[in-house]
């Protein structure tokens, strides 16, 4: 990482595993999520994501992809870090340890990582437990996504999509559903159209550098956002303040814009008008209504 971004780059995002380290040794979750979502924001908002983006020395073709991926996500790896340190004070967490969650290469610039109460349970094990038939597994695994990028690379080159326009006739003999193919068969192949794990923030992704995001931002939204403000989801407010609560993190993540206000919008609104449609179900007449 030092050879890619430089020495500055590491000292800065060491700088902020320090502030959340300092954080949790506070104990007060409310400080931890609310410092946490402020260095995600530094990451997003200039003039300091400018400021920071100053860090990094030299200029590539992928600077601002690992700069963005890497920030992004150590903003939410140290997050997780203090919640469990207040969520578990007798434990006594230390700096080493969250510097051994952050820097963990193979996940650190694109993902996919575990919260930290998770990752620390795998490393602290003396000798790793397989299941009988993982290695099996993880062979098979391996096969599977190189014969999908086999196969994407085939379509790309045979069958590209933007090239269809180029030729009507030849699109006007297709059959709908053989246009949508090769249009979709690419992204499925890298297995973009799997929903994520609850709490379903997105419906389904369109490019593959969302693929991490699919991965992390649910499951710590859900951990630490939708279920500890929403409770069991079975009330109208506190299900309200859970569901803005997840897409204003998810809103910050994908960075402040007019589209992903909407998408937010719309999306929130339709996860609560289902509790609401519930409820109102569940009221005098149309309870008596549904049940005759």
């Amino acid at each position: 990482m030092v050879g890619t971004m430089g020495p500055w780059y590491l000292l800065l995002l060491l700088g902020h595993c320090v502030g959340h380290y300092v954080a949790s040794l506070l104990g007060q979750p409310w400080l931890c999520l609310g410092l946490g979502m402020a260095s995600l924001a530094s990451f997003k908002l200039d003039p300091l994501i400018s400021w920071q983006n100053g860090f990094v020395t030299g200029t590539f073709d992928l600077q601002e992809v690992l700069f963005q991926g890497g920030s992004g996500f150590t903003a939410l790896r140290c997050t997780s870090f203090a919640l469990e340190s207040c969520a578990h004070p007798d434990r006594r967490y230390s700096l080493a340890d969250l510097l051994k969650y952050n820097f963990y290469l193979p996940f650190f610039f694109f993902g996919p990582i575990m919260t930290f109460d998770r990752f620390h349970a795998q490393v602290s094990q003396v000798e790793p437990v397989r299941r009988e038939g993982e290695l099996w597994h993880i062979r098979a695994q391996a096969g599977l996504s190189v014969a999908a990028i086999i196969a994407v690379d085939i379509f790309f080159h045979f069958f590209y999509i933007l090239t269809i326009p180029s030729d009507l006739k030849f699109a006007s003999r297709l059959p709908d559903s053989a246009l949508g193919g090769c249009a979709g068969d690419p992204e499925q192949g890298w297995g973009l159209g799997r929903p994520p794990p609850p709490p379903k923030c997105e419906c389904c992704m369109c490019c593959p550098c969302w693929v991490p995001f699919a991965r992390l931002l649910p499951a710590f939204s859900h951990r630490y956002v939708y279920d500890h403000i929403g409770g069991e989801h079975s009330e109208v407010i506190p299900e309200l303040a859970a569901s803005v609560a997840t897409f204003a993190v998810t809103t910050l993540w994908l960075g402040p814009c007019d589209i992903v206000y909407l998408w937010s919008l719309l999306n929130c609104f339709g996860l609560n008008f289902e509790l609401w449609v519930q409820k109102l179900a569940e009221r005098e007449p149309l309870a008596h209504i549904e049940v005759s």
